[in-house]
């Protein structure tokens, strides 16, 4: 079973594998999380990572959104892999690789954050979130 501090010590090497010098990251206290880090890009775009027991989240400033992948399992490998599918995403948030497409629907213009990582586009909008398929 991994501790708070051993997913704090995952996160940091997610961030540290994956995460250009140039970006910013500060490590936050937040009630409820085993670690949370807080990315900010060379242009001022912020993002966020977080991780706890079963759940792994990425955050976005600008616009708020956010996509989160479940870890159902305590493994580390599990946890890892996620973290490391999200930090990709921020990185190509903070990197401008992304676009906002807006929709017209029946109550209005919905907005959706599509940003275009390694893995494929991740659509996130206010209430959902599509991830790209996972590679075998």
């Amino acid at each position: 079973m991994l501790s708070d501090d051993d997913r704090r010590t995952l996160l940091e090497q997610v961030i540290g594998n994956t995460v250009a010098e140039e970006i910013q990251v500060d490590w936050l206290e937040s009630p409820g999380w085993s670690a949370h880090a807080r990315l900010e890009g060379s242009d001022g775009l912020v993002g966020y990572l977080l991780t706890s027991p079963e759940w792994q989240e990425a955050r976005f400033a600008v616009p708020h959104r956010s996509t989160f992948l479940i870890t159902a399992s305590d493994d580390g490998d599990d946890v890892r892999q996620a973290l490391e599918r999200l930090a990709r995403v921020v990185v190509a948030y903070l990197s401008n690789d992304y676009e906002i497409e807006s929709r017209r629907g029946i109550f209005g213009v919905r907005t959706t954050l599509a940003i275009h990582a390694a893995d494929g586009t991740w659509r996130i909008g206010r209430r959902m979130s599509q991830p790209p398929p996972r590679s075998p």
